[in-house]
C-alpha cells in the first residue's frame, strides 16, 4: 500500500484518568513478529516512561487494511499516568527476490518492503526530533558528548573555542563565576568552606542563643538566660542579669511602691506600722525596699521588728514626730525610726541613708493621735478644733498654729463655721505667698465650709474676719496632705 505523506508523527500521547483502558494509535504499525521483543506488532508501549508487555499488560486491537488500531490495558492507568505510544520496528530486511528472471516481479513483497523503510525512516524522523542538533548554519562536524566515567558529576560546556563539547568541573566554567568564587565552589566540606571565606564555625549550640564579641572580636556563644532575665551591659561585655525592676526587686530603679504608715491594733498609743515598699534615698544615691515591720515610739531605737524607734530621749506629749526608713550599706538592712527633728535625725550606727515618710503628733498624754494614711492624704479619724470665738475675733490676718507636720509645708484641709445673722466671714491666708482664701460666710444664721490652706515650715497658717464679733467663729483641721516632694 502506499504510504501518505506524513502529517503525524510515529507516536501518540495520552494522560490517564483511572479508569480508561483503551487508547488507539494514529500512526502505521506493521504485523510482524519479533521473537527477541515477544512483541506480535511493531509497537512500543510505555506509562510514566516504563515499557509494558504485550499479551500481559495490554493486548492490540489492529486492521491489517489501514495498519491502524488500538491497544487495550489490562488494568486502566492510573489518574495522571503518562502513556506514550511509538513506532517500534526491527531493522531488518527479510524480501527475498529468488524469482528475477524466472517469474514475474513480486510486487506485493516488494511494497512492503519499501512501506517499512518508509515507517523506519518515519520512526527514526521521530526520534530525531527529539534530538540535540546543531543549527542548519553550523559548519562543526563531529560534535561528540563527553560522556564516561571519568566525567562523572561534571557539567558539558562548549569548549573556549566554540567548535566541541567539554566536561568540565562548576569551578572551570570560565567567566560564570569570579576567580575568588572557584577557590570556594571546588571545596568539599563545610570546614574548606570557612577556610576559603575566613568564616568562623558557627558557636550556636542551643535553640535562644545568642552570639556575641568575645575580648578578642571572635564571635561566641552566650547561652541563653533564665526566665524573666534581661540582657544588660556592664560595659565590657552584654550578659543576662536578673536586672528586671519589681516593686522589690532593683533593676535600674524599681517599680515605685511607696511605704504607706498606720496606727498599730494592739498598741495604737505608741505603735506605728510600717507597710513594705521601697523609697528612694533623699541624697539621690539609690534606692532600697523595706520589709513591714512595726515601730514603738516609746522606746529607745534598735533594730529589727517590735523594736523601739525614737532615736534620741523619751516621747514628749503634744510633739511631732517625723517618721523616716533608713538603710545601712554595709549590711544591706532596712529599718525606721522617729525623730523630733525635721531633717536631721540622729542615725544609728551604720546607717547612712534616710527617707522621710510622714509625721505622727502625740496628744497631752504622750499618745499617738489617730490617723488614717490614704495615699498622700493623712486623715485625722475626727476633727481636731484649732480656734473658736463668740468675741474678740481678729479683723486682721492673725498667726495661728494648727497641728500640721513641724519643719515642712503643707496643704491643712480645715473646717471652718460662722453663726450670725449679719454678714460675717471667716477668711485664710498662706503667710508664705499671701494667698488668702475665703473659708465661710454667714448673712443670716449657720454657715460651713471646708477650705485648705497651706502652712508654712512652723506650722502657721492667718485667719481673720470682716467683724470681731460673732455668735460662733470656729475652725478645725480634719486632713493634711504630704508634699508631692516627699511623697
Amino acid at each position: 500500500m502506499t504510504i501518505a505523506e506524513k502529517t503525524t508523527s510515529a507516536r501518540n500521547d495520552y494522560v490517564g484518568n483511572g479508569t480508561r483502558t483503551e487508547f488507539p494509535f494514529t500512526f502505521e504499525v506493521l504485523n510482524e513478529a519479533n521473537s527477541s521483543t515477544g512483541k506480535n506488532y511493531t509497537l512500543k508501549v510505555l506509562v510514566d516512561d516504563v515499557e509494558k508487555t504485550e499479551d500481559t499488560d495490554y493486548t492490540i486491537g489492529y486492521d491489517s487494511a489501514t495498519r491502524l488500531g488500538s491497544i487495550t490495558f489490562t488494568t486502566a492507568p492510573a489518574s495522571s499516568a503518562v502513556i506514550t505510544l511509538l513506532s517500534d520496528i526491527s531493522l531488518t530486511q527479510s524480501t527475498d527476490y529468488i524469482n528475477i528472471g524466472t517469474g514475474p516481479f513480486p510486487a506485493d513483497s516488494h511494497e512492503g518492503t519499501v512501506d517499512k523503510l518508509t515507517l523506519i525512516a518515519r520512526e527514526l524522523d521521530e526520534k530525531i526530533d527529539r534530538s540535540i542538533l546543531l543549527p542548519e548554519s553550523s559548519t562543526l562536524s563531529n560534535v561528540t558528548i563527553p560522556v564516561s566515567a571519568a566525567n562523572a558529576g561534571k557539567f558539558i560546556t562548549v569548549n573556549g573555542d566554540g567548535d566541541d563539547l567539554t566536561a568540565s568541573e562548576i569551578s572551570e566554567t570560565g567567566s560564570a563565576v569570579s576567580t575568588y568564587m572557584k577557590t570556594l565552589l571546588d571545596d568539599e566540606t563545610a570546614a574548606e568552606a570557612r577556610a576559603t571565606l575566613e568564616a568562623q564555625e558557627d558557636v550556636i549550640t542551643t535553640r535562644g542563643d545568642i552570639i556575641r564579641g568575645s575580648s578578642t572580636g571572635v564571635a561566641e556563644r552566650l547561652a541563653l538566660g533564665s526566665s524573666n532575665q534581661i540582657l544588660v551591659s556592664n560595659g565590657t561585655d552584654i550578659a543576662y542579669s536578673n536586672n528586671q525592676a519589681t516593686t522589690t526587686s532593683l533593676g535600674r530603679l524599681y517599680i515605685s511602691n511607696p511605704i504607706t504608715i498606720s496606727n498599730n491594733v494592739d498598741d495604737a498609743d505608741h505603735d506605728i506600722d510600717f507597710a513594705a515598699g521601697n523609697f528612694d534615698f533623699d541624697d539621690g544615691s539609690g534606692q532600697a525596699t523595706l520589709n513591714s515591720l512595726t515601730k514603738q515610739i516609746d522606746g529607745a531605737w534598735a533594730e529589727g521588728d517590735n523594736a523601739g524607734g525614737l532615736d534620741t530621749g523619751s516621747v514628749a506629749i503634744d510633739t511631732w514626730y517625723h517618721c523616716y526608713t533608713i538603710y545601712n550599706p554595709t549590711t544591706g538592712v532596712s529599718d525606721a525610726l522617729f525623730t523630733a527633728t525635721y531633717g536631721s535625725p540622729a542615725m544609728p550606727s551604720g546607717y547612712t541613708k534616710k527617707k522621710w515618710r510622714m509625721a505622727v503628733l502625740t496628744d497631752g498624754s504622750a499618745n499617738i493621735v489617730p490617723f488614717k494614711q490614704d495615699g498622700k492624704t493623712i486623715n485625722y479619724t475626727t476633727s481636731r478644733q484649732q480656734y473658736s470665738a463668740t468675741s474678740g475675733i481678729p479683723t486682721t490676718a492673725t498667726d495661728q498654729t494648727v497641728e500640721t507636720p513641724l519643719g515642712i509645708r503643707v496643704k491643712a484641709n480645715f473646717d471652718a463655721t460662722v453663726n450670725k445673722a449679719s454678714i460675717v466671714t471667716l477668711n485664710f491666708k498662706d503667710k508664705v505667698t499671701g494667698q488668702a482664701y475665703t473659708g465661710c460666710q454667714s448673712s443670716s444664721g449657720f454657715d460651713t465650709n471646708r477650705v485648705p490652706v497651706y502652712t508654712d515650715t512652723s506650722s502657721t497658717v492667718q485667719h481673720y474676719s470682716n467683724t470681731s464679733t460673732a455668735s460662733n467663729y470656729a475652725f478645725g483641721i480634719i486632713s493634711w496632705e504630704i508634699p508631692d516632694e516627699l511623697f
